[in-house]
């Protein structure tokens, strides 16, 4: 990129999916489950309780004593990326890596590096995004002024 060019932030608007509708108590919501419900189009609720489900799931199954030792309550350690991951192949989604041991960064949250796609769902450090054409729907802007980098990102099925 030449000094004269500059990346153009991704625009966001604030998107909770329901979660304050939700009737949950806590001051907000978990970002996968909200991300997860956006790129969906599912609820809140109907998104926690399935992840929810999941996750228990995944902890009393597991032979890893660190994922064991932390537990599955969603509030306390978020969602395992095991439990997202599986949940959006089953939903049929596609995933492509864009970053792997050693590459460095190679895409980032910004409006011309981000997939021209209506619905992607991006992992970044710990979280996961949903971005609906072309704008990030969360409950804060997650992109550290276009620095944010992207490892990868989810795409629907096709209709």
């Amino acid at each position: 990129m030449y000094e004269s060019e500059t990346e153009v932030e991704m625009p966001w608007v604030y998107n909770d999916a329901g979660y304050r509708a939700s009737g949950f108590r806590a001051k907000h919501g978990n970002n996968v489950v909200i991300a997860l419900a956006i790129a969906t189009g599912q609820d809140y609720r109907t998104v926690y309780e399935e992840i929810y489900r999941r996750q228990n799931d995944f902890v009393h199954k597991t032979r890893s004593k660190r994922i064991k030792k932390k537990g599955g309550a969603i509030s306390e350690v978020g969602v395992w990326p095991e439990v997202s991951k599986q949940y959006l192949v089953d939903l049929g989604w596609t995933w492509t890596s864009v970053m792997g041991i050693g590459t460095g960064t190679t895409m980032h949250l910004t409006y011309e590096e981000v997939p021209d796609e209506p619905v992607v769902l991006c992992s970044i450090s710990r979280s996961l995004v949903a971005v609906m054409h072309g704008v990030v729907q969360a409950t804060s802007d997650p992109s550290r002024n276009g620095s944010r980098a992207i490892y990868g990102y989810w795409l629907p099925p096709m209709a």
